[in-house]
């Protein structure tokens, strides 16, 4: 919907505008499915809930904390948090008539 781009827009520009350009960086949103592998398989919080949510934000090497990375992060999670709010309240956006999606093949 209009409001929806208009807050994501909105929310963007904050950020361009608090933040120097290496903050403003902007990492691509990959959605992962993980569909038909038991609780067992796939050991994560988000795999708890009938339907989990996993925010991943990278690469980043392990115990090393990047400020836009963490950024990205929090506001991936606002964002989420806010389409929920919206969609309990009955004013959720239509989504896209497609969205690229990536499916977890297991190990390789």
């Amino acid at each position: 919907s209009e409001q929806w781009s208009a807050a994501c827009a909105a929310d963007a520009a904050k950020e361009v505008c608090k933040s120097s350009a290496a903050a403003a960086k902007r990492h691509e949103l990959r959605i992962m499915l993980h569909t038909g592998k038991s609780k067992a398989d796939t050991p994560y919080l988000c795999s708890v809930a009938r339907h989990g949510l996993q925010i991943e934000v990278g690469p980043t090497p392990q115990g090393l904390l990047r400020g836009d990375v963490i950024r990205t992060t929090e506001r991936a999670l606002r964002l989420a948090l806010e389409y929920l709010e919206m969609m309990n309240k009955g004013h959720a956006p239509e989504p896209p008539p497609s969205v690229k999606v990536f499916v977890d093949r297991g190990k390789i």
